[in-house]
């Protein structure tokens, strides 16, 4: 059978690789995407206890399905247990409060605990309680970070919990990725030449991964694009928006 698709192949090469050129640079145009269909995550078991415990008290405590933990930080001296302060943070989370994923966000001015406070007295921290589950939050992170405005007065502030680690993960992971393969690619170049003996004969498989690469991304994005149309289905049968996990709006 290789043997005849060999012979078929070597028959028609002008034609075969006129049409691998022109679905490689076809599917270019979209392999880009293909990241955009594809959920970071899969960390969580949906069946565990604590997943159970965690959906009973979201749904009898109104304390969300997963959170955010926002850092404020303020200069060395100052007081983050000051009116001054807490106003700046209020201030800092006003437009997260009103959005419609967001259960409750409690912090030192909601509670007056201490423990919302740092040991130096000069920084502290509120939890965001989600409507949302950890994975479906990710894709909410955009929205989340541009409500959580920057206070004033030299306080920093920093989001971490699920969504944000999830997020810097897949960042670091394709910026390691990218750099990898311009240390590699180089090396393999000169491998290849070394082995086949020749320019052209050492070209073709770069040249077979050049166009294989973006073909296989392409078909990713469109086996993604009909499973998350599925997965959307089955959750609601009113969802809508269904271009963009970051907008999709289901009631």
């Amino acid at each position: 059978m290789f043997s005849r698709w060999g012979a078929f192949v070597y028959r028609h090469r002008r034609v075969v690789l006129a049409l691998a050129i022109v679905v490689g640079a076809a599917a270019a145009s979209v392999a880009s995407k293909s990241t955009d269909v594809l959920t970071a995550g899969g960390w969580l078991d949906p069946h565990s206890e604590s997943n159970t415990v965690q959906k009973r008290l979201a749904s009898e405590f109104g304390q969300g399905q997963s959170s955010l933990v926002i850092v404020y930080m303020g200069a060395p001296g100052a007081d983050a247990a000051s009116p001054a302060f807490q106003a700046q943070v209020a201030a800092s989370v006003n437009d997260l409060r009103s959005d419609p994923d967001v259960a409750q966000v409690v912090g030192y001015a909601e509670t007056g605990l201490k423990t919302f406070i740092t040991t130096d007295g000069t920084g502290c921290y509120v939890v965001t309680g989600l409507k949302v589950t950890d994975e479906a939050s990710v894709p909410l992170l955009g929205r989340f970070t541009a409500e959580a405005k920057q206070p004033g007065n030299g306080i920093t502030m920093q989001m971490s919990g699920y969504a944000p680690f999830t997020r810097d993960t897949a960042s670091q992971s394709e910026k390691d990725l990218r750099q990898a393969e311009s240390i590699s690619l180089p090396l393999a170049a000169i491998v290849l030449v070394l082995v086949f003996g020749s320019l052209v004969a050492s070209a073709m498989p770069l040249l077979v991964a050049g166009l294989a690469i973006p073909s296989t991304l392409a078909l990713v994005w469109l086996v993604g694009q009909q499973v998350q149309r599925a997965s959307l289905s089955r959750t609601s049968p009113r969802c809508l928006g269904l271009r963009s996990p970051s907008t999709t709006r289901c009631s």
